[in-house]
């Protein structure tokens, strides 16, 4: 790429899933992704044994001005100050698309001071990350459009130790769509903790749940919520995991969705999963 051109670039993509390597090549050549001064997108899929240059690469982000930034990453444990990055990255006033995919849990401890009240579509996969992040998210984000995030329990050594009404949560009205999927250990998150966080979210319109221990089976649960809480939601697609589920569990499903509220719903899906 010639300097003359690099104005012009707006948006780069660059993976090693296809093409290995590809990220350590351009890094050797643009150590920097300053030097793109209308870059406003950004998608990265890497591995971090691959190259000893992303760390500084990730760095110049922080002067760039990007709005949109996707980083998709496997052995981030090489990189020494990647957390550090990720909770700068989003202290950022522009980001308002931010997705992140990693192998390790994101330390996210900050976050409850972070400015990330601009922020409007945010999706957390890989390993995921806390239901206390998702709380101090729920506190900070109040601009949120759309919320994807996949959901582990704390660590062994740590306990879920926020009460859900400590803080005067604002509404988050602005709140379109939401998508949990729930994985492991996270028995502690009663429905009746959800339903507390579904109140402030008056305008959803499409959710989407992933149950892998089927410990919100309850379609009566569901349809009160629906009724009292979420009154302009539209679509809403409910994976319940099998594995957990008796004969009489799924039969007790299946008479429920006899019921005229659901019979309605033809945007409301619900299935039957056996692994994520």
């Amino acid at each position: 790429i010639l300097p003359c051109y690099h104005h012009t670039i707006t948006s780069l993509t660059l993976s090693e899933c296809d093409t290995p390597g590809q990220i350590h090549a351009f890094l050797c050549l643009f150590r920097s992704f300053e030097q793109f001064k209308n870059l406003r997108r950004l998608y990265l899929d890497f591995d971090g044994n691959s190259t000893n240059l992303i760390d500084g690469a990730l760095h110049s982000i922080l002067k760039t001005r990007i709005h949109t930034l996707s980083i998709k990453c496997k052995n981030v444990r090489s990189l020494f100050e990647f957390n550090c990055v990720i909770l700068a990255l989003l202290t950022l006033t522009r980001i308002r698309r931010f997705y992140l995919s990693v192998d390790i849990q994101p330390v996210f401890s900050s976050i409850s001071s972070l400015n990330i009240i601009k922020l409007q579509y945010l999706t957390i996969e890989g390993r995921g990350c806390t239901w206390n992040n998702i709380q101090h998210i729920f506190k900070c984000a109040q601009n949120l459009i759309y919320l994807n995030v996949r959901i582990i329990g704390e660590s062994s050594n740590l306990n879920e130790t926020i009460n859900d009404k400590q803080y005067n949560y604002q509404l988050l009205n602005k709140l379109h769509t939401l998508i949990f999927q729930f994985i492991d250990n996270y028995n502690s998150i009663t429905f009746d903790r959800l339903q507390f966080y579904f109140n402030i979210m008056p305008n959803l319109y499409q959710l989407e749940i992933t149950d892998t221990t089927s410990q919100y089976r309850s379609i009566d649960n569901w349809k009160i919520l629906f009724q009292t809480s979420l009154p302009l939601l539209k679509k809403f697609i409910f994976k319940i995991g099998r594995l957990f589920l008796s004969h009489e569990n799924i039969a007790d499903i299946l008479s429920s969705l006899e019921d005229q509220f659901w019979i309605e719903k033809i945007y409301y899906e619900i299935y039957f999963i056996t692994h994520i």
